[in-house]
């Protein structure tokens, strides 16, 4: 039986683990009715409080007054729950926070709901609210995830190597690519399966498990919207019956009854995700890429990309870049740009950019792979 030590030479799971385990000892989830809590996104007057939005939960129903310090995640959600842009509501907050507490308040008395808030117990006087949420959302947690995927991780005979464990505010984000798998559809332009598992505890994602494709050479990495197998499952399910406005504790025993089907689902899904039918696809798929070369202009090419993909102008030019990257690798060097040139090139831009961008860059990718032929050849033939 193969162990995490398997997976993870690096030190990235066991880091990532560690940081599932402490973040979830630290969690609090309550359901509040929005007439019975205060906003306030003044400056505090009291040196002993922390400066910034939080709400206030008066004591009621035997449970203590509470005070929680809101981070910039539940703030943005607040913001959209009022009927608010996020630019106003940034604005609003930083430059007439007075206005915008009445604002909101106003808002929660008389449109009342009742809303689940996530939060975390801190080491100071006041606990963080991190997640605004609907009292539908489904709570489908990291631990729960982890606990889920990693017996199948690491005894599978894709042997997974982890290459990414990050845990951001708003999502967690595990890739894996595997040690067997591994194919070469242009010579030199290595390529071995991945495995991409993703999830939200603050309402930011669903719940995913999905393969993608690492370009070994630089180990970018690429999700199709065809070719991979992918499960997702949204955090949603039945309204809660609080509605009487207290302030009320949500059991981990409740959470854990909730989430039993869907974990089961999720196990049953991995022993699938070793499966390299999909992969043997894609990987034609990218022969076939390395075939249509590009006839223009590199930089006019690129800038065509760009419009096909909606970028603005500076991620245009952090493709470029990626292009620049990609013609000195293993398999494209010395070659004549082809759609794969330009896959490589989109994907290289995920290793510029936040955390919570880097999917946004591999999806990409797949796309450049999968763009339907008119669109091809509008970026093939630039003058």
């Amino acid at each position: 039986m193969r162990t995490i030590n398997d997976v993870d030479e690096q030190g990235k799971l066991q880091f990532l683990l560690e940081k599932v385990r402490d973040d979830e000892s630290h969690k609090v989830d309550f359901m509040a009715n929005t007439m019975d809590l205060q906003f306030n996104a003044c400056t505090s007057s009291h040196a002993s409080q922390v400066p910034g939005p939080r709400i206030i939960a008066e004591s009621k129903g035997g449970m203590p007054t509470k005070t929680f310090i809101v981070n910039d995640v539940c703030l943005d959600q607040i913001t959209i729950d009022a009927g608010l842009s996020l630019k106003d509501g940034r604005r609003l907050s930083k430059d007439y926070p007075e206005e915008y507490s009445t604002l909101i308040n106003a808002i929660w008395q008389q449109e009342p709901k009742v809303k689940l808030l996530r939060t975390y117990e801190t080491h100071s006087q006041n606990d963080m609210a991190r997640a605004w949420l609907s009292n539908k959302y489904k709570v489908f947690d990291h631990a729960h995830m982890v606990e889920s995927v990693m017996e199948s991780i690491a005894n599978s005979d894709a042997q997974w190597k982890i290459t990414r464990g990050v845990v951001t505010d708003k999502n967690m984000y595990m890739q894996f690519k595997s040690e067997i798998a591994v194919a070469e559809p242009a010579v030199g332009d290595r390529m071995a399966l991945g495995l991409n598992i993703s999830n939200s505890e603050t309402g930011y994602g669903s719940v995913v498990i999905g393969q993608m494709m690492f370009t070994l050479a630089c180990l970018n990495g690429m999700q199709t919207a065809q070719s991979l197998s992918r499960v997702r499952r949204p955090h949603l399910g039945k309204a809660r019956g609080w509605e009487s406005g207290e302030l009320q504790y949500i059991q981990q025993d409740t959470i854990d009854a909730h989430n039993h089907a869907l974990r089961l689902e999720i196990r049953d899904k991995m022993s699938h995700m070793s499966n390299t039918e999909s992969f043997d696809e894609a990987i034609r798929q990218m022969e076939l890429a390395h075939s249509r070369t590009v006839d223009g202009e590199p930089s006019e090419t690129v800038e065509r990309l760009g419009q096909v993909l909606n970028l603005t102008s500076s991620q245009t030019k952090s493709v470029l870049d990626g292009l620049i990257q990609t013609l000195r690798q293993d398999g494209y060097l010395g070659r004549k740009v082809n759609q794969a040139t330009l896959v490589n090139a989109v994907t290289a831009v995920q290793h510029t950019v936040h955390a919570d961008d880097v999917k946004d860059w591999q999806r990409l990718g797949g796309k450049v792979l999968e763009l339907p032929r008119t669109q091809w050849e509008y970026v093939a033939r630039a003058a």
